[in-house]
């Protein structure tokens, strides 16, 4: 999870998640999720951005208002040394995230571009 807010009205964040182990989480949950759709499919679908978002405001819960992450959007992989978005000892380079992702953030701040 990389949260952003400097500069911005209120914080949000990207998250970069395991596809696979979310997928395998929603079809434990509901048996019902297609057994033919791919782990991206369903990690990206609307019953996981719900049960993540749930699980943000329930993290969230006691935090003053303005602390609470009020939109979050998903990277489209892992985050990565080799990419540059990691250190070598997995520290995030969160000025690098933010100007790769810049048209993620913003969209995350509708109005404010």
């Amino acid at each position: 999870i990389v949260v952003v807010g400097r500069g911005h009205p209120f914080p949000t964040a990207l998250l970069a998640i395991d596809a696979s182990r979310l997928a395998a989480l929603l079809r434990r949950a509901d048996p019902a999720t297609s057994a033919d759709a791919t782990a991206t499919t369903i990690a990206f679908s609307p019953p996981a951005r719900s049960r993540i978002a749930a699980d943000i405001a329930a993290a969230g819960a006691e935090l003053a208002p303005h602390e609470r992450i009020r939109h979050f959007d998903l990277l489209p992989r892992l985050l990565s040394v080799e990419a540059d978005e990691l250190t070598p000892s997995r520290k995030i380079r969160r000025a690098g995230i933010e100007q790769k992702y810049a048209a993620l953030i913003a969209r995350m701040y509708p109005g404010s571009a």
